[in-house]
Parts: structure tokens; C-alpha cells; sequence
């Protein structure tokens, strides 16, 4: 007995015996090291005494499961709270000893000081964040700077004036530069859509209808060779989600399917499937998917599969296996962020040489698909048209973009008036002696006021006057179109003239004031 008590004694991590109810009955030096007390003051308290409260309830479960017979023992790991109010986390394994005729006597507890293992791992990860902003930053200015050549290039150009030779050149020019414009908002698009910030519209799909219109489009993008099967289930469940970024979710999943082939001999497979989740499952199909009714999309291919790290690696963005200048590496970060925020969630089955298969689980949806061949749903979108002198208070921050869409504006002919921030805003709301007929603001701007909150203020005034918000940040209170407030709509930036031409019109068309006149 000597010996147990000595190696009870002087063992380097934590061993106490524990009586039924959660007293402290014996403790090692180990012990009263890690939690500050005294054998004394432990001895007047209980393991529930020292526990973390949001980690009590976890280990009186299994500890009353232990008593019921229905386990030996038990492990987790949790959190102490020490005599000084630090919080310590701890690897803890409880044994039960029962006497001779069974009846449980106490518990017997080894406690690991996890700390110093969680401090390296708190570490690690934030090197591996730092190593993915710095891949992330590197990417995007990588990107923006090739878009940023061909702007500046043909903008210089057109600035020289066009020589005798390059006479005609000027349009081509123009579209050049406005083509790679394009591309840069395609590019910060998929950003956001990383970033699970980007302004979805959200609506009843039937995957199955938007699978078999893509059908053409998939088609000429695997090109010839390429045996791209469907197997899609009849009587699916609708779902909701924004219909163009899932199209653009499952073009990029069979983009990076076909590239995973390399070439004739491919089979890739776009099948549906109605999935009831009971339970959290470890399969990597289905891991961390929670229970619930969704919409199963998968996209597989018979190519070239992937390692296990890169596998993890897979959603970071820039992320990428292919060769320089054959893909950006946000593919696959743009589908799990919109897949992420539209309430699902993605999971990536493969292994080296078995190929890949990729899962887009969406949430069911019990309301009806409209059907585009009703015509008592579906309501035409006006044309942007032109004004008729309707007072527009246009407020942004940045003066070029206000500049130029004031002009564009009064081109179409409305009034304009400007204000570079809210409190500007207001005041020439106070000045004027005439009310406006749409505010259309920046959401984010210097000066304390927000665009929402100038919305506010300005209907203190002006109740009826609708409102358009614009922003290049998509804020989370925008992200759901239902949470914008009353007659107002919100235009992304960078927006072309035709969608401010657009967006303006729809604005003012909607207001009562319009209506009424």
C-alpha cells in the first residue's frame, strides 16, 4: 500500500479519489498545484465546486451514465476554475470502483494540464490564419494588379488621342478596359461570397429545373470527351436559396471536375437526392452536417482525387493544385461560402487516384416553386426610363463616384442634389423647401451617420421618401433583402450606369408619392 500511496503521491499529473456525490476525498500535490488550493480547502469542496459552468452539465451526464452501468469509465476534456479565477483546461478520465457485490464506492479521476498544448495550438492556428490572410492578400493583389494593367494601358492610350494609324482603336480600347472593370467586380464578388458577405435573393428552387437549364451550358464547358451523366431524383423538395449563385456554385464544381480528369475517358455525375439527417455523422459525406431535411446536390468525378491535406485545404481561398494562370484558387471558397450562408453546408469526399465528390446539402423548403410559364406569377421588371425632374439627394463620401453618377442622373433627367455625408444630407434636407423624392445614399460613410440611420432621420421628416442603399461592403444587415426597411431597395457595388439607371427607377416607382401623383 506504501508504494501506491507514494506513486499517488508524487505522480506528475493530477490523481484524486472522489466520492459519489463530487466531494474531494483524496488529492495529490499535482492537484492542488494546477487549482491553487490547499489539500485543506479542497477537501471542503467539490469537483461541481471548481468546474467551468459551461462545462458542468457534460460531466455530471456522463458521470450519472457511469453510475447506471452504462460505461466503465469516461474521458473529456473541460475546464477548472482555479482559487485565483484562471480557467485551466484539463484532460479528465474517471474510473468507477464498485466493492465486491457491485455497489459503486467512488471514482477515481487523472486530471493532464492541457494548457500549455492549447496555448501551442492557439498558436498554430494563428500562424496557419496569418500563412491564409497572407495568401489571401498576395492573391488578390496579384489579380487586381493584372485588371488594374490593362484599365490604366487603354485609358492611357485614349488620353494621347488616337494617332493616324490607331485611329479606330478607341472603342476597342473602351472595351477593354471596361472588360477587365467587369471582371475585377466579378473578383470581389467572389470574395464576399468567401467571406459569406456577399447580398444574396434568396427564392423557392427546384434543383432539378436549374440543373436541366445548365444542362447546354455544362455541356459546351466540359467539352467533347467529357461524359457528364445526370441522375436527378424525381419529386424533389424545393429548397431556398439565390438561384444565379447556385448556378454559378454548381458550374464551378464541374469546371473544377473536369480539370481533375485531364482529359478524354472522364465521367463526371450531377445527381440529386431528397436526405433526411437523424444524427451528427462522422462520414466524411456527411460530416458536420446537423440533423434536418435538405436538398442534396453532388458533383463527382472518376479524376485524379485528393490527399487528405488537401482536402482540408480545399475552401481557403487561393488556394489551388493547378498550374499557374489556370484558376485563381476561389472556385471552391466561393461555393462554401454561398452554400454556408444560405443555411447548408458542403462536405468533400476523396483520396488519391479515387477521385472526388462534392456535396451541397441546402435545407428543405416546403413552399412552391413559381414557375416561369405562370403568368400570374411572375411580374415584369421596368425598364429603366427617364425622369421627369424628380428630386434625388445623392449622398456618397467618394467624390468621383458621386460626381459621375450625378451627371449620369441629370443626363437622364432628374434634379440631383449632393452630399458628401449624412450630416450634410440633413442639412440640405432642412434647407430645402421642397421635399425630395428618393435618397440614394452610401451605407458606410465617415461623419457618424450611417446610410440606414440617415434613412431614419430623414423620414422623421419625410415619412413616404424612399430610399436606395448602396455599399461595396454588403454589412450583414444587408445580406437578407427581407431586413431592409420599408420602400427601400440596396444596389451592390460597383454598379454599372444601366443598374443605377435601373435602380432608380424601380425606387421611384415604388414610392406612394408616385402612385399618388
Amino acid at each position: 500500500m506504501d508504494v501506491f500511496r507514494a506513486a499517488f503521491e508524487t505522480a506528475a499529473h493530477g490523481m484524486a479519489l472522489v466520492s459519489l456525490d463530487g466531494a474531494w476525498l483524496e488529492v495529490n500535490n499535482a492537484i492542488c498545484d494546477l487549482l491553487g488550493y490547499s489539500r485543506v480547502e479542497l477537501s471542503g469542496l467539490t469537483f461541481q465546486d471548481v468546474t467551468h459552468p459551461d462545462d458542468l452539465e457534460s460531466d455530471l451526464e456522463l458521470l450519472r451514465s457511469t453510475l447506471l452501468g452504462e460505461r466503465q469509465s469516461y474521458q473529456l476534456e473541460k475546464r477548472y476554475i482555479r482559487k485565483d479565477g484562471a480557467v485551466v483546461w484539463i484532460l479528465l478520465s474517471v474510473a468507477l470502483i464498485r466493492d465486491e457485490g457491485g455497489l459503486p464506492q467512488f471514482f477515481v479521476s487523472q486530471i493532464l494540464d492541457l494548457t500549455e498544448r492549447r496555448r501551442a495550438e492557439e498558436q498554430l492556428r494563428h500562424a496557419q490564419k496569418m500563412e491564409a490572410v497572407g495568401q489571401l492578400t498576395g492573391g488578390i493583389a496579384h489579380d487586381f494588379n493584372n485588371l488594374l494593367t490593362v484599365v490604366i494601358g487603354n485609358l492611357e492610350m485614349l488620353e494621347r488621342g488616337p494617332s493616324v494609324a490607331d485611329g479606330e482603336a478607341s472603342p476597342r480600347r473602351v472595351g477593354a478596359a471596361l472588360e477587365a472593370a467587369r471582371r475585377g467586380a466579378r473578383l470581389t464578388g467572389r470574395l464576399l461570397a468567401f467571406a459569406r458577405k456577399q447580398p444574396l435573393d434568396p427564392k423557392p428552387v427546384d434543383v432539378n429545373d436549374l440543373a436541366t437549364g445548365l444542362g447546354p451550358l455544362l455541356a459546351r464547358t466540359v467539352g467533347e470527351g467529357v461524359d457528364l451523366r445526370y441522375d436527378l431524383q424525381a419529386g424533389l423538395w424545393h429548397t431556398v436559396a439565390d438561384p444565379v449563385q447556385l448556378e454559378n456554385a454548381l458550374l464551378n464544381l464541374v469546371i473544377n471536375a473536369r480539370d481533375a480528369t485531364q482529359g478524354r475517358g472522364a465521367v463526371l455525375g450531377l445527381r440529386t437526392r431528397n436526405r433526411r439527417v437523424y444524427r451528427p455523422s462522422s462520414e466524411p459525406a456527411e460530416r458536420g452536417v446537423p440533423p434536418g431535411e435538405y436538398v442534396v446536390a453532388t458533383v463527382s468525378d472518376n479524376g485524379t482525387g485528393m490527399s487528405a491535406e488537401v482536402v482540408r485545404r480545399a475552401s481557403e481561398p487561393f488556394f489551388t493544385t493547378k498550374g499557374a494562370g489556370r484558376g485563381t484558387g476561389l472556385g471552391l471558397s466561393m461555393v462554401a461560402g454561398f452554400v454556408e450562408q444560405s443555411g447548408g453546408h458542403l462536405t468533400i469526399q476523396s483520396a488519391t487516384g479515387r477521385g472526388t465528390e462534392v456535396r451541397i446539402y441546402l435545407p428543405r423548403c416546403s413552399a412552391q416553386v413559381a414557375r416561369d410559364d405562370d403568368p400570374t406569377l411572375v411580374a415584369p421588371a421596368p425598364a429603366a426610363g427617364r425622369g421627369v425632374g424628380e428630386r434625388i439627394l445623392l449622398v456618397e463620401d467618394d467624390r468621383s463616384i458621386r460626381t459621375m453618377s450625378a451627371e449620369f442622373l441629370r443626363g437622364l433627367g432628374y434634379e440631383v442634389i449632393e452630399a458628401q455625408d449624412g450630416r450634410d444630407a440633413l442639412a440640405c434636407q432642412r434647407r430645402s423647401s421642397e421635399p425630395f423624392d428618393l435618397l440614394l445614399t452610401d451605407v458606410s460613410m465617415p461623419g457618424g451617420i450611417n446610410g440606414r440611420e440617415l434613412g431614419d432621420q430623414m423620414r422623421m421628416r419625410e415619412p413616404d421618401i424612399p430610399i436606395l442603399l448602396c455599399s461595396g461592403h454588403a454589412e450583414a444587415s444587408l445580406i437578407e433583402r427581407s431586413s431592409l426597411p420599408r420602400s427601400c431597395g440596396f444596389l451592390a457595388k460597383p454598379y454599372s450606369l444601366s443598374e443605377l439607371a435601373t435602380g432608380v427607377h424601380q425606387a421611384l416607382s415604388s414610392s406612394n408619392r408616385k402612385n399618388e401623383q
